[in-house]
C-alpha cells in the first residue's frame, strides 16, 4: 500500500503550483497499477484545512470543493479513506523518540508509524520523512 501525505494531495489539485503535473502524472500512474493508495485521515483532513484556506492556497477552493477533489480519488477501486488506526502511544513514544522529533514534526511522526504499522510506504515530498528512513519507514519522495 501507498499512503499519501498532505502535501501529495494538495499538489495533485492545485493546477497553479509548479509540482502539479509531476505528481498528478506519477499519481495516475499508482492509481492505474491498481496498487492500494491509502489516504490517512490526518492527510485528508489537513487536504481540507489547507487547500480551503485563502491564505495558503491560491486559489483556495470551497469546502465543497474540497470534499468533491477527495471524492475524485476515492471513486477509484483501489483508493481508500484509511479507517482509524490502533496506534499505541508506547509505539508512537518509541519512533518519535527514535527520530529526535520535536515540535511540527509530531504529524510526520504519526505518518511514519502508520506506514511503518501496515507496511506501507509512504508518498510525500516533505523531506523530514528522510529522518524515520533510519528507524524503518518506506518513503518515496515523487518529486525526486
Amino acid at each position: 500500500m501507498i499512503l499519501l501525505d498532505v502535501n501529495i494531495l494538495l499538489y495533485a489539485f492545485n493546477t497553479n503550483c509548479p509540482e502539479y503535473s509531476t505528481v498528478t502524472d506519477w499519481l495516475e500512474k499508482v492509481i492505474r497499477s491498481e496498487e492500494t493508495v491509502g489516504i490517512p485521515w490526518l492527510s485528508a483532513i489537513g487536504f481540507l484545512r489547507v487547500s480551503t484556506t485563502t491564505a495558503l492556497y491560491k486559489p483556495a477552493f470551497t469546502p465543497a470543493e474540497a470534499f468533491e477533489a477527495l471524492d475524485t480519488l476515492t471513486q477509484n477501486q483501489n483508493v481508500n479513506i484509511l479507517d482509524t488506526l490502533d496506534i499505541s502511544l508506547k509505539t508512537f513514544k518509541m519512533i518519535s523518540m527514535q527520530a529526535n522529533t520535536t515540535g511540527k514534526l509530531f504529524p510526520d511522526a504519526y505518518l511514519a508509524c502508520l506506514a511503518m504499522q501496515t507496511g506501507s510506504t509512504l508518498a510525500s515530498a516533505d523531506l523530514d520523512f528522510a529522518r524515520f528512513q533510519t528507524i524503518g519507514l518506506k518513503w518515496f519522495n515523487p518529486l525526486a
